[in-house]
């Protein structure tokens, strides 16, 4: 069924929004920046799909193992904080998403964590485009995917994220995408935005059956120094005005009792983050809905993703359409 869309305003009622449902034969892949992401952005999606048909193809994507989030190692006794403490965290925070999405429904093979550095997908959109030399986490001490889940391995580089994103798309062909909003406060979610999008634009015609629905979520609102989710437990959906573009439509899907009550049950897994983040958990547990600005396939990059151009592209591109290109050089090379 083809449903009408409405642009946003900056603060608006959710219910008043065109609601969104997935088909029953949905192929439904969620990117999230950290482990929490894809329960606090599509929990309810996940479950409703679950509930409905329990076979259902979902894939989730865990692109960092959120390390580099020292409020949560403290609370859990993860101080001082070393390299070994740390990586100790991220197996703690993998553990954390693999309970929440098994209680939802899904199981470990439809999980996949990357394991790229947490709050270090910025710099590495920026400057580290080449397999050598590799970003190095300053709270890992890694410089590639060690600790990636059901993945395979990658250097902490721009094509190595960006070749894990491509054979994502070649292997479950999703007819969904549920992705970060680009202009989301925090850097890691923008730039996992801007990879998943250059990587739709590249990718060849000829291996989509026809091509996927985007679906963007918003999260945060501000990251410094005081950090702001977004908040919808009222029923209202306020965002800055960077959110809002002439490509802006946005939807709801509702969540029912039952559906609101597991998403809910879920977060509880994320004991890790009930300090550093317990606003944002207590907010999504108590609405009524997930939210989603729909982006148009045939234009996710340009005009819509407004990107920061890569410091080492811009001596050779100077707009988005000679980005593409110099990127798309870079994967064939």
């Amino acid at each position: 069924m083809k449903l009408s869309l409405a642009r946003n305003s900056v603060s608006q009622n959710i219910k008043d929004l065109p609601a969104w449902q997935p088909k029953y034969r949905e192929r439904l892949l969620i990117f999230a920046p950290h482990p929490d992401d894809e329960t606090l952005a599509g929990g309810g999606v996940i479950a409703a799909m679950l509930a409905e048909n329990p076979s259902a193809a979902i894939q989730v994507v865990v692109a960092t193992n959120g390390d580099a989030s020292r409020l949560s190692a403290f609370r859990r006794g993860y101080a001082p904080f070393s390299a070994k403490n740390l990586r100790r965290l991220a197996v703690k925070r993998q553990q954390e998403s693999l309970s929440a999405l098994v209680f939802l429904g899904l199981h470990a093979g439809q999980i996949h964590f990357w394991g790229f550095p947490d709050q270090g997908l910025a710099a590495i959109w920026d400057r580290y485009w080449d397999n050598s030399p590799a970003y190095r986490s300053p709270t890992t001490g890694y410089s590639d995917n060690a600790q990636a889940m059901n993945s395979p391995c990658a250097p902490y580089t721009s094509l190595g994220i960006m070749r894990l994103v491509q054979k994502t798309l070649d292997s479950f062909q999703p007819t969904t995408i549920l992705m970060p909003h680009a202009q989301d406060a925090h850097p890691d979610h923008a730039s996992l935005a801007y990879f998943i999008a250059l990587a739709v634009a590249l990718h060849p015609a000829e291996f989509w059956f026809s091509p996927p629905a985007l679906l963007a979520y918003p999260v945060w609102l501000r990251c410094a120094p005081f950090p702001m989710s977004i908040h919808q437990g009222k029923g209202k959906l306020k965002l800055p005005s960077k959110f809002k573009t002439s490509n802006d439509k946005w939807f709801r899907f509702l969540l029912t009792p039952g559906i609101k009550q597991k998403k809910a049950t879920a977060l509880q897994c994320y004991r890790s983050q009930k300090l550093s983040a317990g606003g944002v958990f207590r907010n999504s547990s108590q609405s009524d809905y997930e939210v989603f600005d729909a982006l148009q396939p045939s234009r996710v990059f340009l005009p819509y993703v407004k990107i920061k151009i890569p410091s080492v592209a811009k001596q050779y591109s100077q707009s988005g359409e000679s980005f593409i290109r110099w990127a798309s050089e870079r994967l064939r090379g």
